[in-house]
């Protein structure tokens, strides 16, 4: 199994963050919430997941989160079906690598296969989010307080 993987509701101190360091990112959008218990078990039967499939899903140890961690498109299956009651949500590998906002109209194979590539470059969150320049930064900033 590879690293535990915590997810959370994606909001406005996510996107601040990446905003923060120059990375693309998408706008949060409004109601997005942690699934519950409940929802974590049903998308897991809808998703037809056997007990044997590599896939882990536990407690992260922080409020209003919990982690994932096995194959990496199982992962985003489940937690685009997640995202389709639950609005966009925040994966954050606790190894460091790039966070992925997923929502309803994620690929994951396609998100797989990009996240995956970017890890062998020099600076892995550029490659698979890209970055905005300051001046990029500004022109936003100014725009969405008009």
């Amino acid at each position: 199994m590879a690293n535990w993987h915590i997810v959370a509701a994606y909001d406005e101190q996510a996107a601040d963050w990446l905003a923060g360091h120059g990375y693309l990112h998408p706008r949060v959008r409004p109601g997005n919430s942690m699934p519950t218990p409940a929802e974590i078990e049903e998308a897991v039967r809808t998703l037809g997941l056997e007990p044997d499939v590599p896939l882990a899903i536990g407690d992260a140890g922080l409020p209003d989160s919990f982690a994932i961690r096995g194959d990496l498109v199982l992962e985003l299956r489940l937690l685009r079906k997640l995202s389709e009651r639950a609005g966009q949500l925040w994966l954050y590998p606790d190894c460091g690598s790039p966070a992925i906002v997923v929502d309803p109209a994620t690929d994951p194979e396609a998100v797989a296969t990009a996240w995956l590539r970017s890890l062998r470059a020099d600076d892995p969150w550029a490659a698979f989010l890209g970055r905005v320049s300051n001046s990029e930064q500004a022109a936003k900033a100014v725009q969405t307080r008009d």
